[in-house]
């Protein structure tokens, strides 16, 4: 599925596994980003976030990528579509 909570972005911030073409890769499982980056007294102090996974959660007409919603300590925010107008 073409979505954040199977997406390998996702796996590789949070230290998880994630489906590569229908098998599983546990490349990142416990040492990703999250893992690598900071101590265990900071990785406590990181708070977990929901993440919109609907459809209207994604820009991509014509595409399906929803699946239920999910928690995790790190993503990516989606940015809101841009209007043309550059602030400085």
């Amino acid at each position: 599925p073409n979505n954040y909570k199977h997406s390998k972005v996702r796996a590789f911030l949070n230290g998880l596994e994630y489906n590569k073409s229908g098998t599983t890769d546990s490349s990142f499982l416990n040492k990703g980003f999250l893992q690598t980056a900071f101590s265990a007294s900071e990785l406590a102090s990181i708070l977990d976030t929901t993440v919109d996974n609907s459809a209207s959660s994604t820009a991509c007409p014509g595409v399906s990528p929803a699946s239920s919603n999910g928690r995790w300590s790190l993503r990516i925010p989606s940015l809101p579509p841009s209007t043309g107008t550059v602030r400085r």
